[in-house]
Formats: structure tokens, C-alpha cells, sequence
């Protein structure tokens, strides 16, 4: 692997765990107030959620870009593959009544919000790493 696609996986684990904790921290203290005392049983749990679905990221890295259908589809499926990740361990952790849908929809409706944000960082990121390039290369063309 190399050091590019190592800084990706960092920086995507780092974005992830925080992400977790700002919108599962917005959730509890919205539903369950701010006075919940959680184990340190939550913190593995989200650093285990950060780690399973950065390491499950490795097969979308590739050298080249995707078509756009590609890029959809596997998307899609990353977001599925992250919600089963999140289901399971909050399953095992005691994090879901499974007899109330509202807390399972509460999980998938956090997990959505940490995929929208990261989607829209990864955009913007993008955009201005092509601004970036852009200018340089106008930058190039008017030294010629």
C-alpha cells in the first residue's frame, strides 16, 4: 500500500471517530438528556466502528477514478456494509433496544448523518484540490 492511500485510511479513520462522537453525542444528549453516564465500553466500541469500516474502505482505493455508475455502486455499498458494522456492534454492546424501532432507526439516521458529512468534506476536499491544480496549470500555461 502506499503512503497515499495510508494518509487516506488515517485521515478517513480520524474523520470517522470524530464524526461518531459529535453525532452519537448530539443524539444521546437530544433523547436521553446530558446527564447519561456511558461505559468505556462506548469508546472501544466507536474506535472498533472507525477501524472495521476504514479497513473495509481498502478495496474502494484505487489508482485510477471510477466511472460514475461504479462510484454509486459501490458507495451504496460501503453505506449498507457501515450500517451492518454499526448494528452489530451496537447489538453486541447493549446500544440498541431491539424491541424499539426508534433506536434502531436512531443508529441508521447517525450513521447517515456521519456518511453526509464525510461525503460532503471528501467534496469540498476534492474541489479544492482541482481549484488547486487548475490554477496551476493556468499558472503554466501563461509562463509559456
Amino acid at each position: 500500500m502506499n503512503t497515499r492511500k495510508l494518509k487516506e485510511l488515517i485521515a478517513l479513520f480520524s474523520k470517522t471517530t470524530t464524526l461518531i462522537f459529535i453525532c452519537s453525542s448530539t443524539y444521546i444528549a437530544l433523547f436521553y438528556g446530558l446527564k447519561v453516564s456511558l461505559s468505556i465500553s462506548y469508546i472501544w466500541g466507536v474506535l472498533a466502528i472507525s477501524f472495521l469500516t476504514t479497513v473495509s474502505y481498502i478495496p474502494f482505493l484505487r489508482d485510477r477514478e471510477p466511472g460514475k455508475i461504479q462510484l454509486i455502486v459501490s458507495r451504496i455499498i460501503f453505506y449498507i456494509f457501515v450500517n451492518i458494522v454499526v448494528l452489530c456492534v451496537g447489538f453486541y454492546l447493549d446500544w440498541l433496544d431491539t424491541s424499539s424501532w426508534k433506536s434502531i432507526a436512531g443508529i441508521v439516521a447517525t450513521v447517515f448523518c456521519v456518511h453526509l458529512v464525510l461525503w460532503i468534506v471528501g467534496y469540498h476536499q476534492d474541489s479544492q484540490t482541482a481549484a488547486k491544480m487548475n490554477e496551476k496549470l493556468h499558472e503554466r500555461k501563461k509562463e509559456s
